[in-house]
């Protein structure tokens, strides 16, 4: 069992992680992923705490390994958020919480798509209409205690995305990401987003090169990201799992 496994063995056993093939032209790049697997998402209320800690605790033990300091940045996934609550509460804390809309990309996937006539068409009795573009918010807002603050909400709920970056990671970086992932949209609708930010599973390792990826997540340390469909949290990291030591006591 790998570090990052043990570490999760002992948060009352509810993740299990699932280390995921990388291709990345044979993964020179260093770069890890594994999905922490939950009961499911959304998770139950009573267990979100544990996952709360979990994310904390491997912010913290990444921040030892890279011996700087490392900030959180915060997305909502707006197609996976509970409703109506999720909703609410992000009218409710949204003069705090600062959220800036931009659109989800899938860089391995097909461009978005607007709905279509032939889409209602082809459209099957029953069946749920496709996602014509995914959506999500940054947290804008400068505390950190802000920022603390929506992962304790959205952990567990299926929508949280968190990314860890050095603290001078800054916002030339994250519009670069921007750019080059505007520059991939194909409809006219899609484009002159606010921003726009890479959405990533374990397909896109398998499809996405070396510099594909350093395109879309250039300095990112680590991208953790709750998947709906998987009912697991997909952590990428630059840091090597088995630096992430166990952390038995902190979990008591």
């Amino acid at each position: 069992m790998n570090s990052l496994a043990q570490l999760v063995s002992q948060s009352k056993a509810i993740l299990k992680l699932e280390p995921i093939p990388i291709l990345l032209e044979e993964n020179e790049s260093g770069i890890e992923a594994a999905w922490l697997r939950l009961p499911k998402l959304p998770l139950e209320v009573g267990l979100r705490g544990e996952l709360t800690k979990i994310l904390h605790l491997i912010h913290g033990r990444a921040a030892d390994v890279v011996r700087s300091t490392i900030v959180r940045d915060v997305y909502i996934q707006m197609n996976q958020l509970e409703r109506p609550a999720g909703a609410l509460l992000i009218s409710k804390n949204g003069s705090r919480w600062m959220p800036d809309a931009g659109l989800g990309v899938w860089p391995d996937r097909e461009s978005p798509k607007p709905i279509s006539e032939e889409d209602f068409k082809n459209l099957a009795p029953g069946l749920p209409m496709r996602e014509a573009s995914f959506h999500v918010m940054r947290i804008s807002a400068p505390e950190e205690s802000v920022r603390l603050e929506v992962i304790k909400e959205m952990a567990g709920t299926g929508a949280l995305l968190v990314t860890l970056v050095n603290e001078d990671w800054v916002g030339m970086e994250r519009r670069a990401i921007s750019a080059h992932l505007e520059a991939g949209m194909m409809a006219d609708v899609f484009r002159g987003y606010p921003m726009y930010f890479p959405l990533l599973d374990a397909h896109s390792l398998t499809k996405m090169g070396k510099d594909d990826y350093e395109s879309c997540l250039p300095g990112v340390l680590m991208y953790m990201r709750e998947d709906v469909t998987e009912n697991a949290v997909l952590i990428i990291s630059r840091i090597p799992f088995e630096k992430l030591l166990p952390l038995k006591d902190e979990l008591k």
